[in-house]
């Protein structure tokens, strides 16, 4: 009878110790398995990063003749536009090659360049926030951007601000001269004018 309840108080023993055993391994498993995914995710992050830097410095080197600097998150671009809100003066009526005509007193509209390579443009009627790029020869184009969706009441203001983001689409170059800026499109058409 000793000899069985000695057998079954090793056999109690023996399953704690693999049921511990088990424990153990089941979380050295799962420590193993979480440091592998941050190390792997630090990995990731590291080559994004790395990869950014890389593709930045390379355009950088493509571009040093350019007369604007690259730009990433910590390099500002450099140019006679950015900084000073531009009022509209003049705009191209229409698309299709229209020489710039004064706008109407009613008529409202501002476009301002930061050096993070944002625009934002103050329409007859809604607000665009883009980005922009710069190149040789005062190229400029502004991408597409998130816009205001207010309607006018006045229906020359809706028709302005229709041609507005319509020619803001088309910007290719840009001049300043004293206290203007005057922005061409692809056929290097003046399509829009402002001053300081």
């Amino acid at each position: 009878m000793e000899e069985k309840g000695s057998n079954m108080q090793q056999m109690r023993y023996g399953s704690k110790k693999w049921l511990l055993l088990v424990v153990v391994i089941l979380l050295g498993i799962s420590l193993l398995f979480s440091v592998g995914c941050d190390k792997k995710s630090s990995d990731d992050s590291s080559k994004t990063d790395s990869g950014k830097s890389s593709s930045v410095d390379k355009s950088k080197d493509k571009d040093k003749n350019k007369d604007t600097t690259a730009t990433d998150d910590t390099t500002a671009l450099e140019s006679e536009i950015i900084g000073p809100e531009w009022k509209l003066t003049e705009m191209a009526e229409d698309v299709e090659g229209a020489d710039s005509a004064p706008i109407a007193d009613n008529i409202e509209a501002s476009i301002t360049f930061s050096a993070d390579g944002m625009y934002h443009a103050q329409g007859p009627v809604n607000i665009i926030n883009g980005p922009f790029t710069l190149g040789p020869n005062n190229e400029l184009t502004l991408g597409a951007g998130a816009m205001t969706r207010m309607a006018a009441l006045d229906e020359d203001v809706a028709a302005a601000e229709d041609t507005f983001v319509a020619q803001l689409a088309r910007v290719k170059s840009y001049k300043v001269l004293a206290d203007g800026l005057s922005l061409y499109d692809d056929a290097h058409i003046l399509i829009l004018e402002f001053e300081k």
